[in-house]
């Protein structure tokens, strides 16, 4: 097993797993554990909420209506639909960081991040999310399926699903290599989770930048400037513990996280755009939003990163705050005092060594250029707590110019919401294809004898023998997941989509994408029309992409791998639906797959 590497800026392991085994429940909400169902729809490709504005205030109970509606979530981009807004697949204000927009999905063999995409709409018998944004559905707008919306890690998705995080079953790098493999024993359903954007050397370069500026300013207030007052006494939350690694004390007042959000608003905290805390997130979807201080309305906001932990789609007035970015330039104009470690650290006066002699030798240390430096300290210190860190910068004065604190884990006192039985109505829009056919950019798929047509809602698959053995069957408002399923010696991977705005189990998801990777024991019955199979050769692609007239396609030499778009006018760089092999060096298929997210895209 090869060395860990590290990221020198970001302290971040470069090639540390991230497949989730199991389905990760995406969290919990705050609502009596009642699923939200028939709640307001999603579009399926902005992600805006359908639904009139949610009414504020603390920690709501969503709509206790009956499951069964339209999808609320956009099936491609993981991102909630809603009304008025066009369904073109454009990011919404906040840059979602959860497991749908845009977060890879994970190889099946490697075990490392593939990437994904887009979205779907209402009128598909109450989908409440676009089974590929992951946004909300909302109603009266063209589902175009447009551009693939929040592009972060370019999870967002997107989901972010992805892990990371990009984008579509379509990110599949199907594993490349000899057939004399043994097939990967992965029982475990893989659900996108999310990871921290890779901070680039720009990062410390900003925080060089900022320093600079910092000197400016004290350069030119020097003289005048009356001395930093004494850190106030902290109002000594009882339930905060100040000396915790993810406690903060702002301005006399102790924070730790993870923690309401409404806790900052009832503090005095503002939205900057008070919009934000009606927005819809998906389970395990984060979204960084601004806020202003109490008492300030002018553009030196603090950045806050919030996340739902329900399985069920939630306001994000109701979720938690898991990642606060506080700098020194913006406190200094604010007129504010930040401190960590029971004030033992304080932003703006300490330097590296004072964070040391209070937290020990940090677990990654890097030094930029011009004396910059940034010390990362993870909670449990294992350099795998990525989402769970302290980061301490320091510009060229060596004074400590930015604090940025995340803890990304459910509360242990969060009460998770309750998983729907019920089957959603849209899945009742599947039409059966009587045979294969002979249209090879139709979505129809033979496997095992037994004819589908993507998407197709999974207890088909489970109707026709196909089985999953595993531990959680949970899939949360707007997730998706890979999961492998077996007849026997077979198996193939099928990727589930929830669009609803509640948790449902697999078995009442639908499948918009299905791979087989080819193994010297593999026997599967594996056909497209046209005659493709999984004991085709180059040869025979090629004979077949001239025999049907398919001029759109792409062939990349260096990974050995065909690109075909369903839609023959789409674009191959936002091409969601699709035929791909990947090729063996002998000139045989080593993977085949195709995905499909068809009438879930139409209105």
């Amino acid at each position: 097993m090869s060395e860990m590497k590290f990221d020198p800026v970001t302290g971040q392991p470069i090639n540390q797993p991230t497949a989730q085994p199991g389905v990760q429940p995406g969290m919990q909400q705050p609502n009596m554990g009642q699923p939200v169902v028939n709640g307001p729809k999603f579009d399926p490709v902005t992600g805006k909420p359908i639904q009139p504005a949610m009414p504020q205030g603390g920690m709501q109970q969503p709509n206790m209506q009956q499951p069964g509606g339209a999808p609320k979530f956009n099936p491609v981009t993981g991102q909630p639909m809603q009304p008025g807004m066009p369904q073109n697949g454009m990011p919404q204000p906040g840059m979602q960081r959860g497991p749908a927009a845009n977060d890879p999905k994970f190889d099946p063999v490697t075990g490392q991040p593939i990437q994904m995409q887009r979205v779907p709409q209402q009128g598909n018998g109450g989908m409440k999310f676009d089974p590929k944004t992951g946004q909300p559905m909302q109603p009266g707008m063209p589902q175009n399926g447009g551009n693939k919306g929040g592009n972060k890690t370019g999870l967002i998705l997107g989901v972010v699903i992805a892990a990371v995080l990009v984008l579509g079953i379509g990110g599949f790098a199907l594993a490349n290599g000899s057939k004399k493999k043994a097939a990967p024993e992965i029982d475990e359903p893989i659900v996108e989770a999310s990871i921290e954007d890779p901070v680039e050397e720009e990062e410390i370069a900003a925080v060089e930048a900022t320093s600079e500026e910092d000197a400016a300013v004290e350069a030119t207030t020097e003289e005048t400037e009356e001395p930093k007052e004494e850190t106030k006494v902290a109002k000594s939350n009882v339930e905060v513990d100040p000396s915790s690694l993810f406690s903060f004390n702002f301005d006399g007042t102790d924070y730790s996280l993870p923690m309401p959000i409404s806790d900052l608003i009832a503090d005095g905290w503002q939205y900057n755009d008070d919009n934000d805390a009606k927005k819809q997130l998906a389970t395990s979807q984060d979204e960084y939003i601004y806020l202003q201080v109490p008492g300030d309305t002018s553009r030196n906001h603090v950045t806050v990163y919030v996340k739902n932990f329900s399985n069920n789609a939630m306001a994000l007035g109701d979720c938690y705050v898991t990642k606060v970015e506080l700098d020194d330039y913006t406190m200094h104009k604010l007129g504010k005092t930040v401190t960590v470690q029971n004030g033992a650290i304080t932003l703006g006066v300490s330097k590296a060594e004072d964070v040391k002699a209070v937290l020990g030798e940090a677990d990654n240390e890097y030094d930029g250029s011009s004396g910059s430096k940034s010390l990362t300290y993870y909670g449990e210190h294992d350099n795998y707590g990525i989402d769970s860190s302290v980061r301490f910068y320091f510009g060229d004065t060596k004074l400590l110019t930015s604090i940025n604190i995340e803890n990304d884990v459910e509360p242990e006192d969060f009460v998770q919401a309750e998983v729907s039985d019920e089957t959603p109505d849209y899945l009742s829009a599947y039409v059966e294809p009587k045979e294969l056919g002979s249209d090879p950019l139709s979505g129809n798929v033979q496997i095992d004898k037994k004819v589908y047509n993507l998407p197709c809602p999974m207890q088909k698959f489970l109707d026709n023998g196909w089985s999953y053995n595993v531990s959680d069957d949970t899939l949360g408002a707007g997730q998706r997941c890979l999961v492998p399923v077996s007849i026997g010696d077979d198996r193939i991977y099928l990727e589930a989509v929830n669009p609803m705005d509640y948790a449902v189990h697999l078995n009442n998801t639908i499948v918009v994408a299905v791979q087989v990777n080819v193994y010297s024991r593999t026997k599967l019955d594996f056909q497209i029309p046209g005659g493709i199979n999984i004991s085709s050769t180059d040869d025979d692609i090629k004979k077949f992409l001239e025999s049907n007239k398919i001029e759109n396609y792409e062939y990349k030499k260096d990974y050995k791998k065909y690109t075909i778009p369903l839609d023959q006018k789409d674009s191959l760089d936002r091409c969601d639906n699709y035929i791909k092999f990947d090729m063996d060096d002998d000139g045989t298929i080593d993977g085949f797959e195709v995905q499909n997210y068809g009438w879930l895209l139409e209105d």
